[in-house]
């Protein structure tokens, strides 16, 4: 049998599995949804929760995790 794999969320800080988590990546100054969980680099977790999503926006948390410039643009995501 085969341990789950256990991913944080950048908002609230709880531990997950990473299949119920929804991975950010950025990619040309703008952060972008990674559902296959797939793409190249650095990303963050965050719960699909609309208050978890708004919580890490407001707190910069994408921005900290993923280690950008705080002008990257958010507008993909504002929407899940």
């Amino acid at each position: 049998m085969r341990s789950q794999v256990m991913r944080m969320c950048v908002a609230c800080r709880e531990r997950e599995e990473q299949e119920t988590l929804i991975r950010v990546v950025s990619a040309d100054n703008q952060l972008i949804v990674d559902r296959e969980q797939k793409a190249l680099g650095r990303g963050a977790y965050v719960h699909p929760a609309a208050e978890c999503v708004d919580n890490a926006l407001k707190r910069r948390m994408f921005v900290r995790a993923l280690r950008v410039p705080s002008s990257v643009d958010a507008s993909v995501i504002v929407g899940l």
